[in-house]
């Protein structure tokens, strides 16, 4: 009897939504009863994540705008998912987090200097946050093309998650899908090569 396996992956992920001039997140009038979004989220779902120990057992990634601001507002929430991915480490030897584009960029749309630029800076968050190299790297609303995957590749990422095409409100994968239907659909060399 064969055993089926199934991956849960969370991309946790929150813009910055800061007050250029005063530095703190103003009310969110749609997020009472808590103050703004980001309060509103850590309590229904980062914090009780945490608290279960739940990023031990999926795949995440966890965008560094989110982890910054945990990082001032509720560090003890930040400290619980790290130990989470330790305690993966220590019993898989591999992490089950990503790292993510720094500042949430769709790639494809950027110039190699924006996508190089994002990249590094996540994969450096990513390290000083959970103090090792990451293997994986969530693309921003799963969006890809072939030059971004070589990008990765470079900077030692050796898998993506992807969406599955065509979607119809993903254009950058919808077309890669429609030009390039026998793309790889993760990151490493195939028989065949991969550019």
């Amino acid at each position: 009897m064969s055993k089926n396996y199934l991956c849960v992956h969370g991309h946790f992920y929150q813009p910055p939504r800061e007050d250029p001039f005063t530095g703190m997140i103003p009310s969110e009038h749609g997020a009472k009863p808590f103050r703004n979004f980001n309060e509103k989220i850590t309590a229904e779902c980062y914090r009780p994540n945490a608290s279960a120990n739940n990023f031990a057992h999926i795949s995440f990634d966890l965008g560094p705008t989110l982890a910054s601001w945990l990082e001032k507002a509720h560090p003890d929430v930040l400290r619980k998912i790290v130990a989470s991915e330790n305690d993966h480490w220590s019993r898989y030897k591999v992490s089950n987090a990503l790292a993510q584009p720094y500042n949430h960029t769709i790639l494809p749309l950027g110039n190699d200097r924006d996508r190089w630029t994002q990249i590094k800076w996540g994969i450096a968050d990513f390290e000083a946050r959970f103090g090792r190299k990451p293997h994986g790297m969530w693309l921003p609303e799963t969006a890809v093309d072939l030059r971004t995957l070589a990008i990765l590749e470079q900077c030692g990422m050796t898998y993506t998650i992807l969406a599955p095409c065509p979607r119809d409100t993903q254009r950058a994968n919808r077309r890669v899908c429609k030009e390039e239907k026998n793309v790889p659909r993760f990151l490493g060399r195939t028989k065949d090569g991969f550019p």
